[in-house]
């Protein structure tokens, strides 16, 4: 069954994320991995969990009040948010990443038109 997004069209697929939560994963991730030399790794437990909670919390919020998904599938999402904000090294530039914005439909924005 597909899913109606911004523009009216429906989106079809088992794992359609809300631009916001796509851009929060990335976002949180970058934020709090990239910097992670600096500390020499001492604070990566304790960034990895507080990130992947906080990712998880706010990619449910979203998806069920934003996206509008059923509980349980925005609980599956949350979970994969904060695993995927919750691993010790960014993911932007990964595969992960890439499935992370195409689910979001996460896209260069169009100008002049």
């Amino acid at each position: 069954m597909g899913e109606k997004s911004g523009a009216g069209e429906v989106r079809t697929g088992w794992l359609n994320l809300h631009p916001a939560t796509g851009g929060l994963v990335l976002a949180l991730d970058w934020l709090l991995f990239s910097g992670e030399a600096l500390s020499a790794g001492v604070a990566t437990p304790l960034t990895a969990t507080l990130g992947g909670l906080a990712a998880a919390l706010a990619a449910y919020r979203i998806q069920t009040k934003k996206a509008h998904d059923a509980p349980g599938r925005a609980l599956l999402k949350a979970i994969l948010a904060g695993v995927v904000v919750g691993l010790p090294f960014p993911v932007a530039g990964t595969a992960l990443g890439a499935m992370i914005l195409g689910s979001s439909a996460l896209r260069r924005p169009k100008l002049g038109r």
